[in-house]
Formats: structure tokens, sequence, C-alpha cells
């Protein structure tokens, strides 16, 4: 594993910016992701500037699930469409969580964030990233769900397996019923949009997911240490 997540580590988020040259941003860039959002702010305009509505069009597909080492990954092996954000289409890749939530609404980081990441195929393959919140509750997320025998056979595995997941995947099923998204820079040039209302997930799925990490990512912790929003969050309608 090239970082860890565990602050004052030799690969640790203060230092992510000098492990690979193509990471430098990392140290010194002011737009970066995650961040703390203010409902307030965002209800009154306060993020930058208003932007057009995010077109959300996704169809089941076939996938992968991936043991990435300080993660599980669904790769998109077939067409599960994508975004269109001001304009520009994106197609959807891979599907990622973490947690606790990488961003915090009102200072609060909730259980867990899934992050469903999508390239541009017209301009230097940049990326944008949906994320989704979720708390724990009593109803289960129909995507988890349908994941989590595949999780179970990738979560002690090295690095780089893989499953072939029986079922297509459908990518409807996260975002389904949101309509309001928060969008802010990303480290390395991204856009992200994050779901007004979040989600909720079962107890059970939660410890199942975190017996995903390596020795070293104890306890377990897959977040991104919090940036100042430097006024790059974006509401779109």
């Amino acid at each position: 594993m090239e970082f860890s997540y565990r602050r004052g580590d030799h690969d640790g988020p203060e230092r992510w910016g000098l492990i690979r040259r193509d990471w430098a941003t990392c140290s010194f860039g002011r737009r970066q992701s995650p961040i703390h959002l203010s409902a307030a702010a965002v209800a009154g305009g306060g993020y930058h500037r208003r932007a057009g509505r995010l077109l959300l069009s996704y169809r089941p597909a076939a996938a992968s699930l991936v043991n990435r080492g300080h993660d599980i990954m669904v790769r998109f092996d077939g067409d599960a469409g994508g975004v269109v954000v001001d304009g520009e289409a994106y197609t959807l890749r891979q599907m990622h969580w973490h947690s606790p939530s990488e961003h915090a609404v009102d200072g609060r980081r909730y259980d867990l964030e899934l992050h469903m990441l999508h390239q541009s195929e017209t301009r230097d393959g940049r990326y944008a990233v949906v994320a989704q919140l979720f708390d724990i509750g009593h109803r289960r997320d129909a995507t988890l769900d349908m994941l989590e025998p595949y999780i179970r056979r990738v979560a002690n595995k090295r690095k780089g397996h893989e499953v072939e997941i029986d079922d297509d995947v459908d990518p409807r099923w996260p975002v389904e019923g949101s309509g309001v998204y928060y969008r802010c820079g990303a480290c390395r040039g991204g856009r992200w949009s994050s779901c007004e209302k979040p989600s909720t997930m079962v107890q059970g799925g939660t410890r199942g997911r975190c017996r995903r990490r390596t020795a070293e990512a104890s306890p377990c912790t897959t977040a991104d240490p919090m940036r100042s929003p430097w006024g790059v969050a974006h509401v779109v309608n």
C-alpha cells in the first residue's frame, strides 16, 4: 500500500504530497476534498456559485469487486451510464466506500460515504464524483446487501484480488430519490457532488466492510482528513 490514513505516519495524510510527484497538489492545493459543508451556506448560495442541474443516467451493468488494499471497489466492466455536469458527459467507472464519511455536513461525519467515480471521454480524462452519505439504520441498502457475499470473499485477500459479480450491478439504487447536490473541488482537478439526503445501512454491513482493512490501517478508518472549503463548493439544483 502506497499510503495510509493515519496522521503522523511516514505515509500518512500530511505526507501524501511527497510520496509521488503527481500527488504534489495534496501538499499545497487549495481546491481539495473532503471539506466541511454548511447547510446554511449552501441554501444561501454562499459557496462559489449556483450551477445547472446534475443529470443522472444510469443502467444495470456487469461489474467486478476488487480489493484495492485500502478499500473495496466495484469496477464496472459494462456500460453503466453516467452523469452530465454543466453540459459535459462523464461515464461511470467505479464505486467505493469510506468509513467514516470523508465530507462533513455542519460538522457531522456520517457512518459511511459512497463515491461513484466518473470519467470524461472528451476533456483530458478528468473525473467527476457523486457522493452519498450513509447513516446506520434499520432499512437495508439494496446495493450493499447485494454485494455483501462478494465483499466477504475478497475482504481478507491480497491487494488486487477480484471476483466477478454474478448479477448486473444497478448504480441507480444508491442515488434514487436524491435531487440536490453539493459540489466541491477535488485534490487532483476532479468535480464532486454529494447527495443532500443520506441513505441508511444496517450495522452488520459496516462491520463486514471494516474487515477489508490491512494491518497498518487499524482502526478501520478509510477517510481523508478535512480541508477548508476555500469557496469551491457548488449547489446543483
